[in-house]
């Protein structure tokens, strides 16, 4: 017989099972580096959305920020009119009603509160829908730097019905809100 260069089967199996070997380890840490990226795009929106309400309230001396501590500010995603914050990592268009700052006034300064919601299927929008909504649940912006800020982006369950109730929020307790999202 001659001596040819050539893989054996075994060989050729041995390949295939060390490849769907690395595979099974790859993919997961991939999807999960994915969706991690995923989460920081959101909370460094909801920043960016939070910084363009600070220089807003600077520059709109007809917006009343807060003088007790019973009272809040709620300026909307729409009320800015940006393209600053305009679509989420999934590809989703933030909801210009559902996302807003809230700004109060705690033990004499004033505390920033972000929600940023976008809907999963535009076919399916409803608010009273928990699970067609994603995003941040409205949160203190200094949560959105602790370790575990990415535990704050939810894929589903988000409230975006929340500015309609949003005195009764915990975080916000007994607060008389001021809506400007344009429509004042």
């Amino acid at each position: 017989m001659k001596n040819r260069m050539a893989f054996t089967l075994v060989e050729l199996l041995a390949v295939v099972v060390i490849l769907g070997v690395l595979m099974m380890i790859a993919i997961p840490n991939t999807v999960s580096l994915i969706d991690r990226n995923k989460k920081t795009n959101y909370i460094e929106d909801a920043k960016t959305f939070t910084s363009l309400v600070q220089n807003k309230v600077q520059i709109d001396k007809s917006l009343e920020l807060p003088t007790t501590s019973n009272t809040a500010l709620v300026i909307t995603l729409g009320y800015l009119n940006t393209s600053d914050v305009k679509e989420s990592p999934y590809g989703e268009k933030y909801d210009k009603t559902s996302s807003f700052v809230a700004i109060t006034l705690e033990m004499s300064k004033y505390v920033y509160y972000v929600q940023l919601v976008s809907c999963t299927s535009e076919s399916s929008c409803d608010k009273s829908n928990l699970n067609s909504w994603r995003g941040i649940d409205m949160v203190r912006i200094e949560r959105l730097n602790d370790d575990d800020r990415f535990k704050l982006v939810k894929s589903s369950g988000v409230n975006a019905n929340l500015i309609n109730t949003l005195s009764a929020n915990v975080h916000l307790k007994d607060k008389t809100i001021y809506l400007n999202d344009g429509r004042a």
